[in-house]
This record gives structure tokens, C-alpha cells and sequence, in this order.
């Protein structure tokens, strides 16, 4: 298919994740669901509507038509509770969200509406992304920059940026940041990663400020090493940090003994990492379960 080659040749094809296991889809790969995020709950992150904007609508259609292309099964378009932001046709389905974390992360999305499977790919891509497809297709260019949020207690004050992808987030930030030393992650301050580039999906840019670690006695650090594992109490923080959507304390069980197959049963094949970010934060485990679900996910991919 031309489309499928032009999108592969432009680099737009590696902006698509497929699930399970959150990689990019192989070349010659139909997903039976394809879902598109409009929305981003995560702390200080930018409202995709800055990233759409009046002038960029019919791309928006243009982008959303290419990719119903590419699946016989449903396109679900997942945004705020305002206004249908693109046009409805076939196969097109608008999907309301709550403003609340995590209730704007694909993989919360995908477990409740069309679940992915090991014989059935669901792919997901952010709204920008689809904006760019309709302006590849239309005027035959690739946007030059992309909508980044400039955020957290390291800077004087919040911006929104333009700026091309891979961007070195010193330039970005160095203008803006408050006295003392800093630390610069590229993402949100829950599954943010400390980097001097800005990351391949990423969206937005959070400043934190750097605490030195106080020195511990080695009595204490020895016992700390020589201590079991404290256990994660079941509590509602930890349903609502997966968006009650499944049930949380068994999914996390199912993950630390390495139960592969009651992940599976309880739909670990709809997430990656990003879903389990706010149940990391919660509960302040080591290893943190986004680790865990990944290595679950490459026993699964290779047993598969």
C-alpha cells in the first residue's frame, strides 16, 4: 500500500505503538483497533488542543481518514468532554474522558474499550502525530517542531515551546530556570527520565529541583540491604492509580511473583510502562512494578 510506504519512508510509521509489548508495529502489520489520544492527563502536561488548533482541523480529518485505512475494526478518537474536535465517518468513534490521572493514558483506554490480545494488535498515536499524517498527505512536508511544556518547581514560570523533535532541553530550559542546581526530566515528573534530549514521544519537559542524598550511617544502610521487601498495603489509592479500571492489589501480585499467565487473564497485554507510572508513585515499591510488567511483557513476547 503506497500509504503504508509513505508513512514508513517519512518516519512517521515509528510514532505508532502496538500492543501488547508497546513497540513499533512491523511494517507489513494491521491492527484490529486504533486508537487516538486527544487528551493527556499527566501532571503539567500540554493540552493537545494547542497542538491541534482551528488551522490544523482538516489535517486532523485527513490524518484520522488515512489511518481508518489501515484496520477494518474501530478508530477511537479519546479527548475532553468539549466539542467533537474532528469530523465524524465511518468506523469513527469519539470517546469522552475525565480530566483526572490516569483516565488520559492510552492503556487505560484500550483495557476498557478493545483490549489487546496476543492474536488481536491494538495500536495507539497522539493527536499531534495524526495532525502531521494529514500534513505529510496534504502539502507533502513533515512539521518541523512539535508543541512541548515547559514545567515544575525548577522554573520561574510555565511555558508552551515549539520546538524540533529531539531537542536539547538545556537550550530549552536554561532561560527559564529559577537559582540552584536543577534536573531536567523529559516527561512528566511521574515517568519522566532524566535527559539532556528531549524523548521520542514526549510531549513535555519537567524541572525538578536536585537534592543531594543525605549520607546514610553503614549500620543502617547494611540493615536496610538485609531487609525483606516491605509489602504493598491495599488501599483505594492503588485501584484509583489504574483508574479502577481492573483490579489493582491482583495485578500487582500477579506481577511480583511472576504469574505470567493471571497477567495475561487480567489484561497486563493492554499496558506498558507509562500505565503503571502513577501506581509506582503511590506506592513507593522497589522494583517498581512498570519494571516488573515490562519484564513480564518479554517473558510473554517470548513464549508467545
Amino acid at each position: 500500500m503506497a500509504l503504508r510506504h509513505l508513512l514508513q519512508s517519512s518516519g512517521l510509521w515509528m510514532q505508532l505503538r502496538a500492543r501488547p509489548f508497546g513497540k513499533v508495529p512491523e511494517a507489513s502489520a494491521a491492527p484490529a483497533a486504533i486508537f487516538v489520544m486527544a487528551v493527556d492527563t499527566r501532571p503539567l502536561a500540554p493540552d493537545p488542543h494547542h497542538a491541534i488548533g482551528e488551522e490544523n482541523i482538516a489535517r486532523l480529518n485527513l490524518g484520522l481518514r488515512a489511518l481508518s485505512r489501515f484496520c477494518e475494526g474501530p478508530l477511537f478518537f479519546c479527548q475532553d468532554r468539549g466539542p467533537d474536535i474532528p469530523d465524524p465517518h465511518d468506523g469513527l468513534k469519539i470517546i469522552r474522558t475525565s480530566e483526572l490521572h490516569p483516565e488520559g493514558l492510552a492503556g487505560l483506554q484500550i483495557h476498557r474499550l478493545f483490549p489487546a490480545r496476543l492474536s488481536r494488535q491494538v495500536w495507539d498515536i497522539l493527536v499531534e502525530d495524526v495532525v502531521a499524517i494529514g500534513h505529510l498527505l496534504s502539502e507533502g512536508l513533515l512539521p518541523e517542531t512539535k508543541v512541548v511544556s515547559l514545567a515544575g518547581p525548577g522554573l520561574r514560570e510555565a511555558r508552551l515551546v515549539r520546538c524540533p523533535p529531539g531537542a536539547d532541553l538545556r537550550e530549552l530550559c536554561y532561560a527559564f530556570m529559577s537559582p540552584g542546581p536543577r534536573m531536567i526530566l523529559s516527561g512528566s515528573v511521574l515517568d519522566g527520565r532524566e535527559s539532556r534530549w528531549l524523548g521520542f514521544h514526549d510531549r513535555q519537559v519537567t524541572v525538578l529541583e536536585r537534592r543531594e542524598p543525605t549520607p546514610r550511617h553503614w549500620l543502617e544502610a547494611a540493615l536496610r540491604r538485609a531487609s525483606r521487601p516491605e509489602p504493598v498495603i491495599a488501599t483505594a489509592a492503588v485501584e484509583q492509580a489504574l483508574g479502577g479500571a481492573m483490579p489493582g492489589m491482583a495485578l500487582l501480585r500477579a506481577l511480583s511473583i511472576g504469574d505470567d499467565e493471571a497477567a495475561v487473564d487480567l489484561d497486563v497485554l493492554s499496558l506498558v510502562e507509562e500505565d503503571l507510572a502513577l501506581v509506582d508513585y503511590v506506592t513507593a515499591a522497589s522494583p517498581r512494578f512498570s519494571d516488573l510488567l515490562r519484564a513480564a511483557l518479554n517473558r510473554i513476547e517470548a513464549n508467545a
